[in-house]
């Protein structure tokens, strides 16, 4: 994860333990703009994180990334996974924008690694499940859903965010891939503001949704 994040802390069911969470969204217009306007040359139209504790220490982490020309891969779309920041592109060979994507992250006892998968429901297409190298089996201590983009203190360069990213339909798996029901709720934000954007990105932690307030 780098360091211009904006998103929440998703509360956790407490009566079965979590191994596994998904969530979904609509990929906006301006995650192509950001890429192209940020330092690093690449934004996520979403990511989800399960930690193993609440703040720091082990997570796993997917995403739906746009790299322009000089980031971290040719210039597309990708399906990003990975463990503790270190991960794996996968080329999604279309453009994404509007489409609404679910993103999984899961450990089963059955598979005795962590999986992820994304699904993009408008189109029909599946990438995954992918096993995620490097962690070990542990119950989810919190979720984190968010948007995030290369490193930039120039805060115009969010400006295409202004329609937002809204995250819904989250949900929590135990060990066997069974879905735990609970009440989910953004039970506090994360925010990790470039210097000249601490009143430009909004969060509104009841839907929760993500955007440009325009500065």
């Amino acid at each position: 994860m780098a360091n211009n994040q904006f998103g929440f802390i998703m509360t956790k069911p407490t009566t079965t333990d979590a191994y596994g969470n998904t969530v979904s969204f609509n990929v906006p217009n301006g995650i192509v703009g950001i890429a192209t306007n940020s330092a690093g040359k690449w934004a996520t139209g979403g990511n989800l994180v399960a930690k193993k504790s609440l703040i720091g220490g082990e997570y796993v982490e997917c995403s739906v990334t746009y790299s322009h020309t000089g980031g971290p891969q040719s210039q597309g779309w990708y399906f990003w996974y990975g463990y503790n920041g270190s991960g794996t592109y996968i080329s999604l060979g279309y453009d994404p924008t509007g489409h609404n994507i679910r993103l999984d992250l899961s450990y089963r006892s059955s598979w005795g690694v962590w999986k992820t998968k994304m699904y993009d429901s408008t189109s029909g297409i599946t990438k995954g499940w992918y096993t995620i190298s490097g962690p070990s089996a542990w119950k989810i201590a919190s979720s984190w859903i968010m948007f995030e983009a290369g490193d930039n203190s120039i805060c115009i360069t969010y400006s295409p965010l202004s329609s937002g990213i809204t995250f819904n339909n989250m949900w929590y798996f135990d060990i066997n891939g069974n879905q735990i029901w609970f009440t989910p709720s953004a039970s506090s934000s994360i925010n990790n503001n470039p210097p000249t954007c601490s009143s430009c990105i909004s969060r509104n932690t009841s839907t929760p949704k993500v955007s440009y307030s325009g500065c």
